[in-house]
């Protein structure tokens, strides 16, 4: 079993990770995050609208984290992810953009946007 975050869980590609989510019974979601959007509709034991992300992770203690931030606002999750070696699914360009040199660490970048995962596949 694999535990879940996501961030930015009603945004596009956060509603498509969660309709995954749910559809395999080898994922478990063990938080959402939103910035403003209520969670209502999204069954997590660790839901949070607002505030800071890497709190949130340190409470769900993920194995992987989806970071579907917008912004600037992602950085701190994907460096916290990265530094914890844990699996890190970005759709926050801003992250690389912004984070550059600091954006290392133990943890794998998988790119779930279309952008970065063309990127991806030139590189490999």
């Amino acid at each position: 079993m694999k535990r879940v975050a996501v961030l930015g869980a009603t945004g596009s590609i956060g509603r498509q990770a969660l309709e995954v989510v749910s559809a395999h019974p080898e994922l478990e979601l063990c938080a959402a995050a939103s910035a403003h959007t209520p969670l209502d509709h999204v069954d997590a034991p660790l839901k949070q609208v607002g505030g800071d992300l890497t709190e949130l992770l340190e409470r769900a203690q993920p194995d992987v984290v989806l970071n579907a931030v917008v912004g600037f606002a992602g950085v701190h999750a994907t460096l916290w992810a990265l530094d914890r070696g844990i699996e890190l699914a970005l759709a926050n360009k801003e992250s690389l953009v912004a984070a550059g040199e600091l954006a290392r660490g133990r943890g794998r970048i998988i790119p779930v946007d279309s952008e970065h995962s063309a990127l991806f596949q030139c590189l490999e």
